[in-house]
């Protein structure tokens, strides 16, 4: 239970327990790195996802100035 909370409050405790359940389970496995966060936005800019997969890298790249003028309609027509 917990009252007067913030943001980060909570995913100290999701962290600690995350932790410590690995800890339990996986007796010689230790988790030292931290968690990453990733706003909101950025999050949408940048995989079009507010819980993106980050195992994979998939993230959304501008290729306007390259298909522009490649010739394929499809594309250039897109960008135009």
């Amino acid at each position: 239970e917990m009252s007067f909370v913030e943001q980060d409050d909570i995913f100290a405790v999701g962290e600690s327990y995350i932790r410590d359940m690995v800890a339990a389970l996986v007796p010689n496995k230790r988790i030292t790195v931290s968690f990453d966060r990733i706003p909101y936005h950025q999050a949408q800019a940048l995989y079009g996802s507010d819980k993106p997969d980050l195992r994979f890298g998939m993230q959304f790249f501008d290729l306007s100035s390259v298909v522009a003028s490649c010739g394929f309609s499809v594309f250039a027509d897109a960008v135009a």
